[in-house]
């Protein structure tokens, strides 16, 4: 994660990109040495659409390459500010899925719930908090910086105020928050409600990002860095609850109050942030969102 936050041009992203994606395939399935049963499966479903992801972000490396002769952000930059044609957005669709792959955002979160739920507590907390929101965060860096929001408004009609493509994937952030809230409501598997609980978050943060308002980018970045702390402290409550009593099932769960008094206050405040309940820090970025 470092590698990507330090480089400097886009093939030295990718390729750290491309680690990070091979590691968490092989942290997942240390979970069958704690007793989770679909680790493999749950692997084997991350690694499948986390290549489908990565190649469609090759593919636009590819591509700018071809064009620009260089692998450069400055000079990809320079080179995108002056070229106002369909190809620009094809790359940036191109880079837009690879990154919602990762973020688990709906159609394209098919591997995150079982993921989620099947890796050991400490993966899951990794993957939920900061593997699915440097996705976001460079999503975030590449359509205000690579490519621009003014290029999008030459080369698209606009709807609702904002271009097109900006447009449908607010529909597709609104779309994660309903659905993923909805299961969650109705999971029974103590650790697959926090999964979903984490993809309807991701909703937000890009509904907000999407909107391409000053309040609505403001209230993104903050639903980020809120939704990296509450998720991290409810799959740390969930670990420890699956620790102490071995069991997952919230039906079979009940009056650990009494025995785990300081879990049971740490999962209300992360309940709590997470609903967006005032005056905790979910309620601040929801509000602005």
């Amino acid at each position: 994660i470092f590698g990507m936050l330090l480089a400097r041009d886009i093939l030295s992203f990718f390729i750290f990109f491309e680690i990070i994606t091979f590691l968490v395939f092989f942290l997942v399935q240390e979970g069958n040495k704690l007793g989770y049963k679909l680790s493999d499966e749950a692997s084997i479903r991350y690694i499948i659409w986390a290549l489908i992801g990565t190649s469609l972000m090759l593919a636009a490396v590819v591509l700018l390459f071809s064009k620009v002769g260089s692998f450069g952000y400055v000079e990809i930059a320079g080179y995108l500010s002056q070229v106002q044609s369909p190809f620009v957005l094809l790359v940036f669709l191109l880079f837009t899925f690879g990154f919602l792959v990762e973020a688990a955002i709906m159609p394209f979160h098919i591997w995150a719930p079982l993921t989620f739920a099947e890796a050991p507590t400490a993966v899951s907390v990794v993957l939920s908090t900061v593997v699915k929101n440097i996705s976001i965060y460079f999503l975030i860096l590449f359509v205000f910086t690579l490519f621009g929001v003014n290029l999008f408004t030459t080369i698209m009609p606009t709807v609702a105020g904002s271009p097109l493509v900006f447009t449908i994937l607010q529909w597709f952030s609104v779309i994660t928050i309903f659905i993923s809230t909805f299961a969650a409501v109705n999971s029974e598997d103590l650790k697959k409600l926090i999964a979903w609980s984490s993809i309807a978050q991701g909703g937000f943060v890009l509904l907000g990002l999407f909107l391409l308002t000053p309040l609505g980018v403001t209230g993104a970045i903050l639903h980020l860095i809120n939704e990296v702390i509450f998720t991290a402290i409810l799959f740390f409550v969930a670990g420890n609850v699956i620790y102490v009593t071995h069991i997952k099932d919230l039906s079979e769960l009940g009056g650990l109050i009494k025995k785990m008094p300081i879990t049971f206050l740490a999962m209300l405040c992360g309940v709590m942030g997470a609903v967006g309940i005032p005056p905790l820090n979910g309620f601040v970025s929801k509000y602005l969102i």
